[in-house]
């Protein structure tokens, strides 16, 4: 199975201090983006919310919203 994502240091760079909307449960809450990584060919990224306490390591189906033209490919869920 090829990984048409770019997923690169480069390109998931930007995506820190992003704010995004992230999906728990029935819940959606704006957090800020403190990392990000590729693993095992999924892009993951670690974010705590804007209020509240925590952080944790999500995959990029959990993102409801992204900052819009965002260039990131963290924030692309099309192959390119």
């Amino acid at each position: 199975m090829t990984n048409n994502y770019r997923n690169t240091v480069r390109d998931l760079v930007p995506a820190v201090g992003a704010k995004v909307t992230v999906r728990f449960e029935k819940l959606a809450i704006v957090c800020t983006v403190l990392d990000a990584k590729n693993s095992y060919g999924q892009v993951r990224l670690l974010v705590e919310p804007v209020a509240g306490a925590g952080e944790q390591w999500i995959e990029l189906g959990r993102l409801v919203a992204a900052p819009a033209g965002a260039a990131s490919a963290a924030f692309s869920l099309e192959a390119r």
